[in-house]
Parts: C-alpha cells; sequence; structure tokens
C-alpha cells in the first residue's frame, strides 16, 4: 500500500501542474483571434458569443437580508471587478470559467432554461491563508457596489457574509480536492455561485452539464470577442452531441457526492435517455449505493430532496424547460396558479422517477431501510399533492386540473404498466378537487 502511495503521489502532483500549463496556454492562445486552439478545447460560434454576449450584461441581483440594499450589477463588471480584487490580495487568477446549467445554455444550439449562474476561478491557493482572502476579495466586491450613503468602515466581512452570502463551502480533503464556494442570496432562485479551485478531482456530473466557458479572452481584450468552450467530461466533442441528441452519460457514478442520482432522475423527467440502456441501468445501482452512503439517514435524505427541489425547480424554471420547449417569459410566469402547478407537477414528477429508480435499483439496503425511503418519497409527493390543492383553491380560479400519480403505483408501472393518473377538476366555488377519471 505505501508503494502505490508513492506512485500515486507524482501522478496527482503532475496532473495538478499539466492543468496550470493548460490554462495559461489557453489564455495566450485565445488572444489572437486566428491563434491555434489547444487539444480539448472549441472557439464559440456567432450565436454562442452572442448568448455568452447577453449573459455578461445581464444584471445580478444579490439579495441582503436584514434591510440591507440590494446589489445589482452587470455579470461582466462583477467578474472584472473580482479579478482586479484578487489580483491586489495576490492571488491572480489562473483563469475564470462559466460553469453548469449557464455554459451549458451558452453552448447548446436550443434554448436551455438554467437556474444558477456559477463561475469557476482557478489559482494557486497553496498558502494557508489563501481561502480567507479570497473570500475578503469577494465580499470587497459586494461592498463597494452598496449605496454611497452607506457607510462602509462599519461593515466587517462578517456582516457581509451574514446578510448576502447563503452558502458557504471549503474542502481540503485527502483525495486531491482544495476549493471553496460561495453562494449569494437571491429570491427569485437565480444564485450566482463563485468557486475558487485550486485542485478538483470532479467537476461534473453527466456529460451535459460539463461544460465550461473560458472567459480570460473576452475580459482582456473586448474589441476583439472571443472565448473558448471545454468540457470536463472527457470529450467535448462527444459531450456536444449528448447535449443536441438528450442523451445521458456519465462516468464512475460512485466518485460523485449523491451519486448523481437525483440529477439522472431530473434528466429522465425532463425527456433525456440513456446513451447506452444497460450500461446505465448498471450505473444506477452505483448511484443509489453512492446515494445512502452519503445520505444514510432519514432526516440527511428528506433535507437533501427538499434542498435540491427547491434550488433546480425555482418557480422561473419549468418541468420542460432545459429540453427548450419552452420561453424564459413563460417559464418565469410564477405569480399564476397555473406556473404555480406545473412547477409542482415537475416536482412530483421527478419523485415518482426517484421512487422508481431506488425501487427498482437498490441493491446495497435492508429491506426496511428501503421500505422507510420509499415511504419518505410518498409523503413528500402527497404533501405537494395537498400544497397544490390549496393554493389553487385558494386562488379560486374558473377551471384547473392536475395530473397527480402515485408513487407506488408508478413503481409497479416499471415493469410495463403504465402508472396509474388522476384528473382531478373543481369548479368555480369548489370545496375540495372532484375526481373525474
Amino acid at each position: 500500500l505505501k508503494n502505490q502511495l508513492k506512485m500515486e503521489t507524482p501522478i496527482r502532483r503532475k496532473t495538478r501542474r499539466d492543468r496550470r500549463v493548460i490554462a495559461r496556454k489557453m489564455m495566450a492562445d485565445a488572444k489572437y483571434f486566428g491563434g491555434d486552439v489547444p487539444a480539448g478545447f472549441r472557439r464559440l460560434n456567432k450565436n454562442q458569443m452572442e448568448r455568452l454576449q447577453q449573459l455578461l450584461n445581464e444584471n445580478v441581483e444579490i439579495d441582503g437580508a436584514g434591510g440591507f440594499p440590494e446589489i445589482i450589477l452587470p455579470l461582466r463588471h462583477f467578474v472584472i471587478a473580482l479579478k482586479r480584487q484578487l489580483t491586489s490580495a495576490g492571488l491572480s487568477p489562473l483563469s475564470i470559467k462559466i460553469n453548469g446549467g449557464a455554459a451549458t445554455a451558452i453552448a447548446a444550439s436550443r434554448e436551455f432554461a438554467y437556474s444558477d449562474i456559477d463561475l469557476i476561478i482557478s489559482a494557486d491557493f497553496g498558502e494557508e491563508d489563501s481561502f480567507n482572502k479570497a473570500r475578503e476579495a469577494l465580499l470587497a466586491v459586494v461592498l463597494d457596489q452598496m449605496p454611497s450613503s452607506t457607510i462602509k468602515s462599519r461593515i466587517s466581512a462578517e456582516t457581509l457574509t451574514d446578510v448576502y452570502v447563503k452558502k458557504m463551502i471549503k474542502v481540503n480533503g485527502h483525495s486531491g480536492d482544495k476549493w471553496s464556494l460561495f453562494s449569494f442570496n437571491n429570491h427569485l432562485g437565480r444564485c450566482l455561485e463563485i468557486k475558487f479551485v485550486d485542485s478538483m478531482q470532479r467537476q461534473y456530473e453527466f456529460s451535459v452539464d460539463s461544460f465550461q466557458v473560458l472567459l480570460d479572452p473576452i475580459l482582456e481584450d473586448p474589441e476583439k470577442p472571443f472565448a473558448l468552450l471545454t468540457s470536463a467530461f472527457r470529450d467535448v466533442d462527444e459531450a456536444l452531441v449528448h447535449l443536441e441528441d438528450r442523451l445521458i452519460k456519465t462516468v464512475d457514478p460512485e466518485k460523485i457526492r449523491g451519486g448523481g442520482l437525483l440529477k439522472y432522475c431530473q434528466l429522465l423527467v425532463r425527456g433525456f435517455k440513456a446513451a447506452d440502456p444497460e450500461e446505465c441501468h448498471i450505473m444506477e445501482k452505483y448511484m443509489c449505493s453512492r446515494f445512502f452512503i452519503d445520505f444514510p439517514d432519514l432526516g440527511s435524505q428528506e433535507s437533501k430532496l427538499r434542498g435540491y427541489m427547491e434550488s433546480h425547480f425555482a418557480n422561473h424554471d419549468s418541468a420542460s424547460s432545459l429540453c427548450g420547449d419552452e420561453t424564459d417569459s413563460e417559464a418565469s410566469s410564477n405569480q399564476t396558479t397555473h406556473s404555480y402547478l406545473a412547477v409542482s407537477q415537475a416536482k412530483y414528477d421527478f419523485l415518482i422517477m426517484l421512487y422508481r429508480v431506488i425501487s427498482s435499483s437498490t441493491v446495497c439496503l435492508m429491506t426496511h431501510d428501503r421500505r422507510c425511503t420509499l415511504q419518505l418519497i410518498d409523503r413528500m409527493a402527497y404533501q405537494l399533492t395537498l400544497s397544490s390543492a390549496t393554493t389553487a383553491t385558494a386562488t379560486r380560479p374558473t377551471r384547473a386540473s392536475a395530473y397527480l400519480h402515485s408513487p407506488a403505483a408508478a413503481a409497479a408501472g416499471t415493469t410495463g404498466s403504465a402508472p396509474k393518473v388522476s384528473l382531478l377538476y373543481f369548479s368555480a366555488n369548489p370545496n375540495q378537487w372532484i375526481q373525474v377519471v
């Protein structure tokens, strides 16, 4: 074992050095429009550049708590200001990339709705206080954007963190991961997430969410708009094919926190299909096993499920938005009963799919434990139906309907029969839902 560890250590260091060399090479090549594109990268085409410019010009909204003002500024200005603050703190970024759903929306050939705006800032965070300096630089950007009437000298970094930061994570594990995450508050669910990365072994779950857009060239020279697209998956071209054909593909799901199980079920509900059905069915077992390793008790499972649905099924998103079947204006009509029911239906469909996968592919739990988890999912689905019915009745529309499924019946449908479906209807002045079918 000692000999094996000795062999693995230099390999990890070499990979880390290679990544930094590639990042510097990308920045150097990207300065020239006609320069050669490094292997594994693709130059953004005209339509992709337009989507990138639109995103960079989009206002970032950071909501404050306790009466603190809302921070609003274009994403481009935020990134430039953050880069300046990091450089002043002695943490010159090696690269700045858009990651996750926003990057996928840029790469996709059709509309692709997403929730958060994720940025990855790669730098050398080898010193002990490097992440503290990065946090101070990030909060300094927020402080600079506060109104001029604010007495900024009286506002500490701890106060800014409590008021504006929704989530803060720091990872410095033995597996080679060294990074920190800051997620800002946004009442509409469009959170800005900044990830400072020294090293990270896994930056994606599935190929369709593995895209990254390098921002350094366009930030350094706005007169020559130029950016590169890459993928944390093994091949950017293969990932693009999966995105266009809506295919599900990943490698080593057991190495993903949570196994990628929740994202997998969400992709299935939204119309994606397995690139290799037999392989995907085998991977389901690994996904379930890793999920129950990371979330072993009912309390942690419920907390994870509720948190995932809250962040991935926001009011501005719809069940089919990932497929690009609705426009942003249609998906953002969150003040109507129809929109609320659509979001609730999307969550319900997600829970049904999760019930099916766990019921058919879990091999690591005792029968009692598996039954308890399935009962938890069934209870959460039932609560959704009650909430939808109460909200719809309170608004007193003239007519509405919803399709409500039984997870237990849906699990039985995995053998080939369709799940039981009930059509519920209420009139102008109802006291209860009336089952029609």
